[in-house]
């Protein structure tokens, strides 16, 4: 059993490829790709984190996350290196998107049972973030002040 659940490529309004994900079902678990250069770009700038992020037998170097994102949900959602992906509440891990390498693209092996609605709930969720963080921390700003004064 090797089932595709969800393959989503979530895109900028300048139709750049935001994130690439893919998630697969197999005997196992399930397998986790996801392919950014816009999340290592911005992630890389923060040098490399001396904790790792785990999945089964696999160990990933991680930057560190950018304490410039005062939305704290975000913040955590980028720190849980040590959750599972999706835990008992419906919080969501999206730590993996800190990862060296991602631009490249990036397969986690993740064990555990999910089921077809989790797995594509939790990628729907992921899409909100990462739209979220990219609109509030990333997109490029070009704002211009106008500053008169009337003399009378």
């Amino acid at each position: 059993m090797n089932e595709i659940i969800k393959t989503d490529i979530i895109k900028t309004k300048s139709n750049k490829n935001l994130l690439t994900m893919q998630i697969k079902r197999t005997h196992s678990g399930c397998k986790l790709f996801v392919k950014s250069d816009i999340f290592e770009d911005f992630f890389s700038k923060n040098g490399i984190y001396q904790d790792k992020l785990m999945t089964n037998s696999d160990s990933h170097e991680v930057y560190k996350n950018n304490s410039s994102i005062s939305n704290r949900e975000i913040y955590r959602k980028l720190n849980a290196l040590d959750d599972s992906l999706i835990n008992s509440d419906g919080y969501i891990n999206a730590s993996f998107l800190r990862v060296k390498g991602i631009s490249q693209g990036v397969t986690f092996d993740l064990s555990g049972l999910y089921s077809k609605e989790a797995l594509t709930s939790y990628i729907n969720s992921i899409k909100i973030m990462t739209k979220e963080l990219y609109e509030e921390f990333m997109k490029p700003q070009n704002q211009s002040i106008k500053i008169s004064i009337e003399e009378g």
